[in-house]
């Protein structure tokens, strides 16, 4: 009884502010307790999203609430997605994991330009100026047209000319001007013409004077027989006629039938001998320009010509057409006459198919096709 009363007695001062304070703090432990536990429930159910990058994570809230766009480093929803103008993200738990977003990726290469005719190519990547020519309604045309098709599908020419940078820029680039195309041909062929006369020539490889024609020497040796052309129109400085075109050509389809055999051709010339000036005498085998049919130049060699860059500029010759079918070669005529570097008007009548305008190449390819027999 004793020991009841004194438990209902108040307690001293000092005991009775004890107990408060014991009690305060208890009820502060469970409060922050309290929050602890709601602040990870949230975070839990909200979940915490990082960019891939290395910029620190940026946490939001659950799926429904706001977030803020247009920030660095950006903020992104539960679902991966990036925080969208709008500043909410949209409602709805995500399924399984966020993705990882991945860094914009960098921007990628454009397209290749197609271009409707290789004569709008750039000239690094320019081919054959021939293939301006895409189709022809007219049967006889049609054909070349078609051969210059195949012979780019066979890429024989454009694997030869790859290996061939000098031979490509005069005939293929069209930066180059007519004379600076006709500079660098004629530079070209000089290097393969030999410094002297032609009786010095012939006695250097047996050969005896035979007889003479209005324009040519003949010499023979047994039953070998050359002949030789001297004429200054051969030096003409930028045309319109220009024998130097005749030897940088010949090495052209001499190195090409090396190349490969069934392309290419020899039409006989021997030599060139060039001593400065004006006259320049060409040395060749001889020759037979009474050519059948079905030795015409127009289903092979005719297309590998225009493929290459040129075409028969002088064709007013007679039936022959200025070809021929050289002695001790296939029977098939090809081009003896290809001094001509341009007729009519250096601009317009230019040989070489890179300098003219599109329409004008295909009139003058198609041309060759109509008019060579």
């Amino acid at each position: 009884m004793s020991s009841l009363g004194r438990r209902l007695l108040p307690a001293p001062e000092g005991e009775a502010e004890i107990a408060s304070s014991t009690k305060a703090e208890s009820r502060l432990r469970v409060l922050g307790l309290s929050l602890l536990l709601t602040v990870a429930l949230l975070l839990l159910a909200a979940g915490i999203t990082r960019d891939s990058s290395s910029s620190p994570a940026v946490l939001v809230a659950a799926t429904g609430v706001r977030c803020k766009p247009n920030l660095n480093p950006p903020q992104f929803c539960p679902n991966g997605a990036l925080c969208p103008a709008s500043g909410l993200c949209p409602s709805g738990s995500p399924s399984g994991s966020p993705s990882p977003v991945q860094p914009s990726p960098s921007p990628s290469a454009s397209p290749s330009p197609t271009y409707p005719d290789p004569s709008q190519k750039p000239v690094a990547s320019a081919g054959s100026p021939a293939l301006v020519w895409q189709s022809d309604e007219l049967p006889r045309a049609s054909v070349g047209c078609e051969t210059i098709q195949e012979i780019e599908r066979r890429g024989v020419i454009d694997d030869f000319m790859s290996q061939q940078p000098k031979m490509r820029d005069i005939l293929w680039n069209r930066s180059l001007d007519h004379p600076t195309t006709v500079d660098r041909m004629e530079k070209y062929a000089q290097a393969l013409s030999f410094d002297m006369d032609v009786d010095t020539y012939m006695a250097k490889h047996g050969y005896v004077f035979d007889f003479a024609t209005l324009k040519r020497k003949h010499w023979k040796k047994g039953s070998e027989t050359l002949s030789s052309k001297t004429t200054p129109d051969f030096a003409e400085r930028g045309g319109p006629n220009n024998g130097f075109m005749r030897v940088f050509f010949h090495d052209v389809s001499m190195k090409l039938r090396d190349f490969h055999p069934d392309y290419g051709w020899d039409e006989g010339l021997v030599a060139s001998l060039y001593r400065g000036g004006r006259n320049m005498t060409l040395i060749h085998k001889a020759y037979d320009k009474k050519w059948t049919e079905e030795e015409s130049p127009r289903p092979w060699v005719l297309p590998q010509m225009h493929y290459l860059g040129i075409y028969a500029n002088d064709i007013a010759s007679g039936t022959d057409a200025n070809f021929a079918v050289a002695i001790g070669e296939p029977k098939v005529a090809t081009p003896v006459d290809l001094d001509a570097v341009w007729r009519g008007d250096p601009k317009s009548g230019t040989t070489f198919l890179k300098l003219l305008p599109p329409d004008e190449a295909v009139n003058k390819m198609r041309d060759n096709h109509l008019k060579i027999r």
